[in-house]
């Protein structure tokens, strides 16, 4: 079973909507909030390679030191659970939040340029 689907508790649309919505009130009001400018930070159409870039080594940084921190080799046929669950799903949650909130931004520098307002 994949992190995210032991997390929420299945594979449904209403349990990604579900998780969607909680994690929306973990960026708005939760214990994400203090973080938000932080994961915004560099983000602009001028640059959208280092952009992307730059979010590509922060998330291959976290699955080297969180995710994989043995490397492939470790868990490589083994079901994903008990300690490895335990110390990899916030990590996990922590990204899916923070690229909800990048690909809004994102979208949202997007429509502004189509209207001129960049």
């Amino acid at each position: 079973m994949a992190i995210p689907e032991r997390l929420i508790g299945g594979y449904t649309a209403a349990h990604a909507l579900n998780w969607s919505r909680a994690l929306g009130a973990d960026v708005t009001e939760g214990q994400y909030v203090g973080e938000v400018g932080g994961w915004l930070e560099g983000i602009g159409l001028e640059d959208r390679e280092g952009t992307a870039m730059g979010w590509a080594r922060e998330s291959n940084g976290l699955v080297c030191e969180a995710v994989m921190p043995g490397g492939w080799e470790e868990l490589e046929g083994r079901e994903l659970e008990g300690e490895y669950y335990d110390g990899a799903i916030g990590v996990v949650e922590k990204q899916v939040a923070r690229a909800g909130v990048r690909l809004a931004r994102w979208l949202d520098l997007i429509a502004e340029s189509d209207r001129g307002e960049l």
